[in-house]
């Protein structure tokens, strides 16, 4: 496996469709194609360029898959265990386990609504502490029995993880000395609330090409350049569907088992984020298609891939 870069291999009519689609779709800032070794074409909107940081959004939660899954490697944490937090120890929220949070189907109550003041915008805009709000929710639902999507549950899994380490210091450089520097993601960045926890819903920041070799880790099977990153078995489990999912989300990742592409295979699987952002990786196409969007609404994302794909299979 090599690093991104240049790539030789580049045909002239991918890297003629990446110019067409940036060039017709302003809100999109940057999309790159990649094998599982090297890139193979990348274009970027007027004032953003390969060293531009972008936000990733909800991309950040699977971020925070891998964490966890590097957190289970070094056997830091069991996804089977419950009785996760003091606040729960006296209530039926005592029976959520780790694996019921990263599926999203805690049974907590939970507003995701970006239109309007809700928990969602309350936490991101409001709170100090970003899983307080989510921490003190109650239980609506039996664990497991419904899946509803929710940026509190990922700083609910933030906090559960800085309380895994004996000092905030390990905590802070975790992400850092584990995934970023381990598979060259230089740009990298995670925000932290006022409180120090991650902000494991929404605000990390990484170049696309960084983005990218994130997708290739995935791509990889959790190994690079012969370091593994997380175990092959984690990829099974985080793209295995929550059961009340319809096969549309597995452990803070999107699955396409619903065919919600259907120009892409359904074993398909993504990072996705608010406002156009997209790690998409195809292992039977050994493809990661990168792209990264402001406020993008209008582009067809099953026809740009429709035709990433057809450019490459020619």
């Amino acid at each position: 496996m090599s690093e991104l870069g240049s790539s030789t291999s580049v045909t002239k009519k991918l890297d003629s469709l990446l110019q067409k689609t940036i060039k017709e779709n302003q809100d999109v800032f940057a999309i790159v194609v990649a094998n599982d070794s090297t890139m193979l074409a990348e274009h970027y909107q007027k004032g953003v360029n390969k060293d531009t940081r972008l936000l990733g959004w909800s991309m950040t939660k699977t971020i925070g898959n891998a964490l966890f899954g590097i957190l289970t490697k070094n056997q830091q944490i069991d996804i089977t265990q419950d009785q996760l937090l003091p606040k729960w120890e006296n209530d039926s929220r005592k029976n959520i386990s780790l694996n019921n949070l990263l599926q999203m189907s805690s049974g907590l109550e939970w507003v995701e609504d970006y239109s309007k003041l809700s928990n969602a915008t309350r936490m991101l805009y409001l709170d100090n502490d970003f899983s307080l709000r989510a921490i003190q929710s109650k239980s609506v639902e039996v664990p497991d029995q419904k899946w509803y999507y929710s940026s509190g549950t990922s700083n609910i899994l933030s906090k559960i993880m800085r309380n895994t380490f004996d000092d905030d210091a390990q905590y802070a450089t975790f992400p850092y000395d584990s995934l970023f520097h381990k598979i060259n993601m230089k740009s990298a960045v995670i925000e932290t609330d006022n409180s120090g926890n991650f902000v494991l819903s929404s605000y990390c920041w990484a170049t696309a090409r960084d983005w990218t070799k994130f997708g290739m880790l995935y791509l990889n099977q959790g190994n690079w350049f012969g370091n593994q990153i997380f175990s092959p078995e984690w990829i099974d489990y985080s793209t295995t569907p929550a059961q009340a999912s319809d096969g549309k989300y597995g452990a803070q990742i999107w699955l396409n088992q619903a065919n919600e592409y259907s120009s892409v295979p359904r074993e398909s699987y993504y990072a996705d984020g608010f406002g156009g952002q997209k790690i998409l990786i195809i292992p039977s196409k050994n493809l990661v298609i990168t792209v990264l969007s402001g406020q993008q609404h209008d582009l067809d994302f099953n026809l740009l891939f429709q035709r990433i794909i057809g450019c490459l299979d020619e």
